[in-house]
């Protein structure tokens, strides 16, 4: 986890958060909220502002931040734009624009949702930085070409047609700061030299991966997200039925569908939202670390907690697209080979070699602390 670090002098900076990050226990709010950790513990002032739709006011947050304010999202707004998208639209909050105008500090906002003020001319000469997660729309497009149910697909086509409509709003920005080498070589084409790399921010400064042997094959992910939801399917399905080697899914909300399918087979459990520690040991003492994906937009945050934390990582071609850490991975996309190469690495110990080789390759690039100091730079602190 992060140490402590000694104090430097305070500057402030509001950081605009898509969701309520607390727990950590997904992707893009894992990224934020061990940004506002980073960052405090650099020294920076954090007045971070929540929209809020499900998740309770957190106390944890004070921990990250000197100021937090909520903000309902209006999940009704937007639906029906020809212009807007509605993960936009339904974070509009006028009292978001008052308080960041009681000052004239940096503002931070965390992907194209929060962005419904960035071209407003009260903001014009402030210093506005955009985190970009992924490419929205490649996103939405993408959700929509795996979804089954029809009002959803329509929904995921139209949000990304808006999207892509939308997103030339990020001009307006002085930096946009990418998870990625592909997501930054794309958007440069676009927007040019403002678009800076800043890796995303996780729990680690140092990698963890126990030398040894664990007992089973693990997928941690947000099980209520489609992708993540086929995915976790996938390995039932088509690896772990007829693997018959132990299998432990965990993530938040599993559906119905997911828990009937790994019912027939005794070898393979799906715990429903586990706790950050309860995961956090479950990632510790797995032998394989499973995590398909069939998406390749932005980095996958639960592909960089694995290999800090984990032992052997599975992966398929997607995880890894545009990204350094495919030489620290098993990649396999077909399902039968995806299975053989499980099937080995649960009889092989992970070595300290191995955790040396991805400690070569993680600690540079995903260090808290350089990436922290990077993002102060483009905000002017």
């Amino acid at each position: 986890m992060i140490s402590n670090l000694p104090s430097m002098a305070s500057t402030r900076v509001h950081i605009v958060s898509f969701d309520v990050p607390y727990p950590p226990d997904y992707g893009g709010i894992m990224d934020i909220y061990y940004r506002c950790k980073t960052l405090t513990r650099l020294g920076v002032e954090v007045v971070l502002h929540c929209y809020q739709y499900g998740r309770p006011v957190r106390k944890e947050l004070e921990e990250v931040a000197a100021e937090i304010y909520y903000y309902p999202r209006k999940r009704a707004a937007g639906l029906f734009s020809l212009t807007t998208p509605h993960i936009v639209a339904s974070r509009n909050a006028p009292a978001l624009l008052d308080r960041l105008l009681l000052d004239d500090a940096p503002v931070l906002f965390e992907g194209l949702h929060t962005t419904a003020f960035l071209d407003h001319p009260s903001l014009s000469k402030r210093i506005r930085v955009v985190r970009m997660h992924n490419i929205e729309q490649d996103y939405y497009r993408q959700l929509g070409q795996q979804e089954r149910n029809p009002l959803r697909k329509l929904y995921c086509y139209v949000e990304a047609w808006r999207l892509n409509r939308y997103e030339p709003i990020l001009k307006h920005a002085d930096y946009i700061a990418t998870v990625s080498a592909a997501d930054t070589a794309e958007l440069t084409s676009r927007y040019g030299q403002k678009v800076q790399e800043v890796a995303s921010f996780h729990p680690y400064d140092q990698v963890e991966g126990a030398p040894g042997k664990g007992a089973y094959a693990f997928y941690h992910a947000n099980l209520s997200v489609m992708e993540n939801h086929r995915a976790a399917l996938w390995l039932i399905q088509s690896v772990f039925a007829t693997l018959e080697y132990p299998l432990v899914i965990a993530g938040l909300d599993p559906s119905p569908q997911l828990l009937r399918a790994a019912k027939p087979w005794p070898w393979i459990r799906i715990l429903d939202s586990p706790s950050e520690v309860e995961m956090d040991a479950l990632l510790r003492d797995a032998q394989v670390v499973v995590i398909p994906t069939f998406q390749s937009t932005g980095l996958k945050l639960k592909l960089l907690n694995s290999l800090f934390k984990g032992r052997h990582i599975v992966t398929t071609e997607e995880m890894v697209s545009g990204t350094v850490l495919g030489g620290l991975c098993t990649i396999e996309n077909d399902p039968l080979l995806f299975q053989k190469r499980v099937a080995g690495l649960a009889a092989t110990p992970f070595t300290e070699k191995m955790r040396a080789v991805r400690r070569q390759v993680l600690v540079p690039q995903f260090d808290n602390l350089s990436n922290g100091k990077k993002l102060m730079g483009l905000l002017g602190v």
